[in-house]
């Protein structure tokens, strides 16, 4: 996709609640960080449907114990052709799935399941100059499963972006506010992430990287809970391949507080990514037709 202003969305958790008594969980961002690094989420996307999908593998993170965490984040957007304020509408959904399994001695276990879904409405400006500024309004829908995490989570998303001359240099945030379990327990934290994008692209081919990062804003009903943070830096190679763009990174973290094992040493997770971008549909540009005199 040549010259694509590809915006993206959404999240999904990466601590499986639920695995583990709540004292000795790591809930952490339910929002999992950095899964937009690459992306351009501040640029308004051309009218048409789209497939953006993220998928990851890493160490999992301060689970408290020796496991591998996959998550899928298959997103359909639409960008409408209605604009509101100077903005383009756009509306974006997700059913993530996520995969983790233990090979703790005397321990192991695997585990596959739907992630709370996710829907938002965005409305993305073109402020010229290859600036733009999108703000997303979305929420995490509960779901009864084996993740223990049947509460809702809303969140706000802001996202601005530079693409002219081959750059991608864009900053996206995400506040995240958590709501309470049937039980009435709060087993997340409200949180705030951010992933930092800086690439270039060369004729077919992408190159750079980003950084990204998060912390709790509150705590949990656990009294032993402690508050997380972590920062990550992440390098990126991309292609155009036509008909979709693919994308590749690999992130680790530099710094966390409170992300520990169960031996209560600090977990450095390191994970690879992968994002394919498909255009289903695209509305054709309206034809220029000159006046004969």
């Amino acid at each position: 996709m040549k010259n694509a202003k590809i915006g993206t969305v959404l999240a999904v958790g990466a601590g499986l609640l639920g695995l583990m008594p709540i004292e000795q969980a790591n809930a952490g961002s339910f929002t999992q960080q950095g899964e937009t690094v690459g992306l351009a989420t501040g640029a308004p996307l051309p009218e048409g449907l789209y497939l953006i999908d993220i998928a990851s593998y890493g160490n999992n993170r301060g689970s408290g114990y020796n496991s591998g965490l996959a998550v899928h984040t298959p997103v359909l957007a639409w960008s409408t052709p209605w604009t509101l304020a100077g903005a383009r509408v756009e509306f974006l959904t997700t059913p993530p799935q996520v995969i983790v399994g233990s090979s703790e001695p005397g321990n192991k276990s695997f585990l596959a399941a739907f992630y709370n879904p996710y829907g938002a409405v965005a409305l993305a400006w073109d402020l010229g100059g290859g600036f733009g500024f999108t703000n997303y309004l979305g929420v995490y829908f509960p779901i009864n499963n084996e993740l223990n995490q049947n509460f809702w989570v809303f969140n706000e998303r802001a996202a601005i972006s530079y693409t002219a001359n081959g750059w991608n240099l864009t900053a996206y945030t995400v506040t995240g506010l958590t709501g309470t379990d049937a039980q009435g327990q709060r087993t997340a934290p409200d949180y705030f992430n951010f992933d930092l994008t800086a690439t270039k692209t060369f004729g077919k081919y992408i190159l750079g990287g980003g950084a990204f990062g998060s912390f709790d804003l509150s705590g949990t009903s656990s009294p032993t809970y402690k508050r997380q943070s972590q920062f990550a830096l992440a390098i990126l190679a991309g292609y155009d391949f036509g008909c979709f763009t693919g994308q590749l990174y690999l992130s680790h973290d530099v710094a966390n507080k409170n992300y520990l094992d169960s031996n209560g040493h600090e977990v450095f997770e390191t994970r690879l990514w992968a994002h394919l971008i498909v255009p289903l549909w695209v509305a054709p540009k309206p034809t220029v037709v000159a006046a004969k005199y």
